[in-house]
């Protein structure tokens, strides 16, 4: 980080990125429509408490239709995404389909993602040579 944003960030009560960050603050907040959050316990870009603490918070300030999915344990960011995507899409599928609840999906499709996980970590991770396998 370039000190001089960093000093900025500290000592500035006017600094752009700060009151940007303040106006996008979702903690304080309260939803009332479904609202799932996802997260991935190794994710090193998204930390996995930015989802656990709105969820937590959104509670305690009386959202009813919170949902919260660990997508993983073992994989990265870009995968962890992915796999966030699609368990978001089977949720709003299940909302489609007339449920009150978002269930989570298909239980073939959900069935299939989770055989594929383990089977993507132990390759991607356990053999470095099988990182470029295109499943």
């Amino acid at each position: 980080m370039q000190p001089y944003l960093v000093d900025q960030y500290l000592n500035n009560p006017n600094f752009k990125f700060k009151l940007a960050l303040e106006e996008n603050n979702l903690i304080d907040w309260k939803t009332d429509v479904p609202t799932q959050f996802c997260y991935c316990v190794r994710d090193k870009r998204v930390l996995k408490e930015n989802s656990i603490t709105a969820f937590n918070m959104m509670k305690e300030n009386g959202s009813k239709q919170l949902y919260l999915r660990k997508v993983g344990n073992q994989i990265d960011h870009i995968t962890c995404a992915g796999y966030a995507f699609v368990y978001t899409k089977l949720w709003f599928d299940g909302y489609k389909k007339g449920s009150i609840s978002g269930r989570k999906g298909h239980l073939l499709k959900r069935l299939a993602l989770s055989l594929k996980k383990p089977f993507l970590a132990l390759f991607s991770e356990g053999y470095p040579f099988c990182k470029h396998l295109v499943l």
